[in-house]
Order: C-alpha cells, then structure tokens, then sequence
C-alpha cells in the first residue's frame, strides 16, 4: 500500500533500479503503452497566454520526463528545466527559495505533494507576482485556496476543488482563461477610455474659462452650455466607449503592475494635455470671433460653445485608441458609438439653429464660414494631441 508520495517514487526508483540489472532475465512478450495527450486548443492557448507576458507552470504529480514531454508538446517555455518535490523540500526553507527557482528558469515541477503546490504558489507570492492556480483535485485545494485566483475544473474537478476557488470553469478548458484574461484587459481599457474622455472633456471648459479670466475678456460660454456639453453631448458617446471592441495588441503586452493604480501619472498627464491643447483651440475660437472679427458676445459663445462640442466629439478618435487614431475600420464596428455621436451632432444642430432654443440657450445660427473656420481649428488641436499621445507612447508605450 502506497501511504504517499514518497512511498510512490520509492517504488519507481525500485521497479527502475531492478530492470536495470535484470533486463537480460526477462523475454519481451510485448509493449503497451497509454497516452493522454493534451487538448488541440492549448498549445494555442498556451502561445497566447506567454505573449501577454503571463509565466505558465506546470504542476504535477506525475513523472519529471513524462511532464516535459507534456510541456514540451503544449508549447511551455523552458519545458526541459523541471524540479522534483524532493528537490523542492529540500530547498523550500531558503530565504531565496524563489530565487533558485527562478534562476533556472524552472518550468515544470512534477512528483509534488500538495504542499509542495502551496509551497510553490506562495513564494511566487512573495516575489510579488500575482498567481492563477488550476486544478481538479483534492491535493489541490490548499493551493487553490492559497492563491490570488484559484480556478477549478467544474467538469472533472471535485467538490473540494470547486469550494477551495475562486471561479469554476464550466468546460474545463485552459482557453477558457486565456479568454477571461482577453475580456478582462479590454474591460480594463475601456474604462481609461471613458475615465480619459469625460476628464479632457471638463479640462477644455476648465482651461477656456480660466485663460479668458486671465486676458480679462468675457466668459466664453455661458453656465447652460458647459451643463449642455456635459449632460447630453458627452455622456453618450463617452458611454458607447465601454462598448469598443478589443484593441490588436490586446494580448500583446505584460500584464499590468497590481501596485499601480488605474490614474497614474502617464494617464493623468495625456488627459491634462488633451484638456489644455484643446481648451487653448476654444480660446482662440472665441478671441478671434469676439475681438478680431468682431462679432457679438453671444455669436462669439455660440461659435466657442460649437467648437467645444465638435471637439470634444473628434477627441474620441484619439481616445478609442490607447497609442493609436481611432478612425480605422474598427471605427464603424461600434454602433452605439456611431449613435451616440450622430445624437450629439443633431443635438448641437438644434440649439445653434432652432430658434425657440437660441433664446433657452442664449444662441445664434453660425454661418458657413464660422463652421469652415471651426472645423479647422478643430482638426489642428486633434492632430496636435495625437502626435503628443504618439510621442508620450513611444516613450511608454505601456501606459
């Protein structure tokens, strides 16, 4: 009877150590020989799980060169550099007990106990990474339950293994992971966009009221028409943002450091740039209707409150894209987006040009030059924040 672990590899050491000295006692009456290969979809998974910067271990209680054969097959880096639960117990009470484990890159580590899993998941811990743990069994429930996210088999798995995690995968398929992980990112990024677009958006109000205090001239817009920009024609759009689909590159970077949070400083700065770039356009779209052209206060605001909103709505194409122009292809995939934007549009139409609201919201009709004049500044002030962003991504292009 086999009590554990130990006992098991006793008994391999014996059988192997006996048909080496005996091999020439023995008549082959025949070979058989069993294989559970891995599923199609994992090497793949696999493949995509070490681009997006993720260590993938091994962790098993079967044989060190049956497990790397395995590894090997499944495309796991460094598959060949294995360690042994002895090996492991022998080593666990250093206080660089990750160090070794890291300094040989190991890979698979195969006749472990279940403490050897725990031992393993908490040192990885401890060196501060972030650690996913997946298992079936029983002898893995401590160390899914020690992880930061412990994922159990909800096919195969047992109840203890299930009780133990964090999240039970209904097909038991290690691509279910890889696509949780997708999901996760994208979620993650389209919140940076909606957080990115609302906060340039108050930041164009921001920097058009205060310069104008500054130069002493008359406020740019009036009280109404900054509600009016952040109550209808931002929110929609801004909204339709958590709908963008996944970015090419989505995948393709290192995951993101857990001690950082989601406005760090690289984020906060490309928002204020946007802000001021943009908010100096609004300015200068007020200074030349008021004081160069010298039309009325209130044409000068309409024209002012016009550009804001028509800005506003270009900046999405700097914001759909983290390091990138979002009018692509991609663009038009996003119906909501393409709504929200046509909304607004039809929105700010109304109240330049109705006039039931021109006397609401203290407005007059622009003419054809004006909108010539305003979309031009308006591209300007896009291009210019896009080749900001541009030039901040190449210098950090994690951000």
């Amino acid at each position: 009877t086999l009590k554990d672990q130990g006992d098991a590899d006793k008994v391999a050491d014996d059988m192997e150590a006996w048909l080496d000295n005996n091999t020439d006692k023995l008549t082959m009456d025949g070979l058989f020989g069993i294989i559970d290969p891995p599923r199609q979809d994992v090497k793949d998974a696999i493949a995509q799980t070490q681009a997006a910067g993720i260590q993938v271990k091994m962790i098993t209680g079967d044989h060190p060169r049956t497990a790397s054969v395995i590894a090997r097959d499944i495309g796991i880096e460094n598959h060949e550099n294995t360690m042994t639960g002895k090996e492991l117990d022998a080593i666990h009470e250093d206080k660089d007990f990750i160090d070794k484990i890291r300094g040989v890159a190991v890979a698979v580590f195969a006749r472990v106990s279940p403490e050897n899993k725990l031992q393993i998941v908490r040192a990885f811990q401890d060196s501060g990474d972030v650690v996913a743990m997946t298992g079936d069994g029983v002898n893995d429930a401590p160390a899914l339950n020690g992880a930061d996210i412990g994922v159990a088999m909800g096919i195969r798995g047992t109840e203890v293994a299930k009780e133990a995690s964090d999240m039970i995968l209904t097909d038991d398929s290690f691509g279910t992971i890889v696509d949780a992980v997708r999901e996760g990112r994208i979620i993650f990024e389209n919140i940076k966009k909606y957080i990115s677009f609302l906060f340039a958006c108050n930041m164009v109000e921001i920097v058009a009221i205060l310069t104008t205090i500054v130069f002493m001239l008359p406020i740019p817009i009036q009280p109404l028409h900054i509600l009016f920009l952040n109550l209808l024609v931002d929110i929609g759009p801004a909204i339709a943002l958590a709908y963008e689909k996944a970015e090419a590159n989505v995948m393709e970077h290192p995951p993101r450091n857990p001690e950082s949070g989601l406005v760090n400083k690289t984020f906060l700065s490309r928002i204020i740039i946007s802000g001021v770039v943009i908010g100096l356009g609004a300015f200068g779209v007020f200074y030349l209707f008021h004081n160069i052209f010298g039309m009325s206060l209130t044409y000068a605001q309409t024209a002012t409150f016009t550009y804001m909103a028509v800005a506003q709505l270009f900046h999405i194409l700097n914001v759909r894209r983290l390091n990138g122009f979002g009018l692509d292809k991609t663009f038009f995939q996003n119906k909501l987006l393409l709504a929200a934007i046509a909304f607004s549009v039809v929105l700010q139409l109304m109240v330049v040009y109705v006039p039931f609201l021109n006397i609401v919201f203290g407005t007059e009709p622009l003419t054809l030059a004006t909108w010539g004049i305003i979309l031009a500044i308006v591209l300007v002030v896009t291009i210019i924040v896009y080749l900001v962003k541009k030039l901040a991504g190449l210098k950090n292009p994690e951000a």
